[in-house]
């Protein structure tokens, strides 16, 4: 396109001027040396532009001479580039299919890229793959000293690594070095792994925090870390027998997560385990105004204070408002049988039985029965108590198998 605008203009000037010295042609008179030369105004015009484009066509021939080595390199480095880009494009292929021998040739093969720390990098992983640990710790060294601005990449790598070894401490050492703001949130992720795998609930508790500030868990997957932690602390804390522990666990879990069951359950166990009857009472009767459990509802059961009917009663409220569930038929039945409620005893648990025939409302029913002297009856209980378990056994046991099958077929489809 420019050369056509310059041949144009050419044409153009060349056109003003014929017009210009169509009356007059003009002169032009050199003299060099006792020579003269003398020759109409066009003609020079004419001759000057003939040597002035072949000066240019000099010079641009000579230019491209002194760039062809350049020129040549940069085609060279091309081509290797491609090579190399379709040598890591097969390379990761073979990676995800298994092929790790072939991944971790082509890799370091081609290492000397324009991208040697991912080339280490990958061939790790395939070393990694294939129990070569000499060989990934050497490709490791190799990709942290060939990208400097990688470093972070590598160091993450090294920890994923080390953490799918079962070596916890020297991926928390590897850890420990990383300084990267860019990376902090994946550095995060790994520190739960690890401190999860040590069984570190004091250093998960801590962590929690700066996993919010960065957003490194998903909103469900934080709050199940913080039940998960708290909980675990609870637990610790009821094993001590430190009562002040426990309660500050529960206090710090923060208001939302004194909402979840699964915590509820952890404090309720903590403080039925140190006696603390009267509190694990209140935190049930709280809990369940509002939300459903079964396994508090039987802990409930489980639990007497010296209120003898407000138990009771708490129970009948339950049951009006979420209807005649076993486990609360049967919490009702237990406290019945603590105060020496014989008849509501016995009716509750048939009510409980009738509802869902379970083993263990068999057994308490037929121990009341023995403490009634119908020693007959109790025996039937047993009896249908040991059948309802090993029907129970049984489904557990068919439901096991066919999911093994089924995981089996859907691993033999893939």
């Amino acid at each position: 396109m420019k050369w056509a605008v310059l041949l144009l203009a050419l044409l153009g000037l060349g056109t003003a001027a014929g017009l210009l010295l169509q009356d007059d042609n003009g002169y032009v008179l050199m003299a060099w040396h006792g020579w003269t030369v003398e020759t109409s105004l066009i003609f020079f015009v004419i001759l000057l532009g003939a040597v002035l484009l072949l000066l240019w066509l000099v010079w641009r021939l000579l230019a491209g001479v002194w760039r062809l080595p350049r020129w040549v390199r940069l085609r060279r480095n091309h081509r290797r580039a491609a090579r190399a880009r379709a040598a890591l494009h097969a390379a990761l292929l073979d990676l995800q299919s298994g092929r790790y021998p072939f991944a971790e040739k082509a890799l370091v093969k081609n290492a000397e890229s324009d991208a040697p720390g991912l080339h280490y990098l990958l061939a790790a992983r395939a070393a990694h793959r294939q129990q070569a640990y000499d060989r990934r710790d050497r490709y490791l060294h190799q990709a942290f000293e060939a990208e400097p601005s990688g470093q972070s990449a590598v160091l993450i790598a090294q920890a994923e690594m080390q953490l799918e070894d079962h070596r916890d401490e020297q991926a928390l050492a590897t850890l420990s070095m990383l300084d990267d703001p860019a990376v902090e949130a994946r550095r995060l992720q790994l520190l739960v792994e690890c401190h999860k795998a040590r069984r570190d609930w004091s250093a998960l508790r801590g962590l929690l925090p700066r996993l919010r500030d960065f957003g490194a868990l998903s909103a469900e997957a934080q709050r199940q870390l913080e039940i998960q932690v708290f909980g675990a602390s609870m637990a610790i804390a009821a094993d001590r027998g430190d009562v002040g522990a426990l309660e500050a666990a529960w206090k710090d879990a923060g208001r939302d997560l004194r909402h979840e069951t699964p915590l509820v359950l952890a404090f309720v166990r903590g403080l039925m385990a140190l006696r603390q009857i009267a509190q694990a009472v209140d935190v049930i009767e709280q809990h369940l105004r509002a939300h459903w459990s079964e396994e508090l509802a039987d802990l409930y059961g489980q639990l007497h204070t010296g209120e003898r009917a407000r138990q009771l009663e708490q129970i009948q409220s339950w049951i009006g408002q979420y209807g005649e569930q076993a486990v609360l038929l049967r919490a009702a039945a237990r406290q019945c049988r603590h105060e020496r409620i014989w008849g509501k005893a016995r009716q509750y648990y048939e009510a409980a039985l009738a509802a869902a025939p379970d083993p263990l409302t068999y057994q308490e029913f037929a121990e009341l029965l023995v403490q009634l002297d119908e020693v007959e009856h109790a025996k039937e209980l047993y009896r249908a108590g040991l059948t309802a378990f090993n029907r129970g056994q049984g489904q557990q046991t068919v439901v096991a198998r066919t999911h093994r099958e089924s995981t089996r077929d859907g691993g033999m489809r893939q």
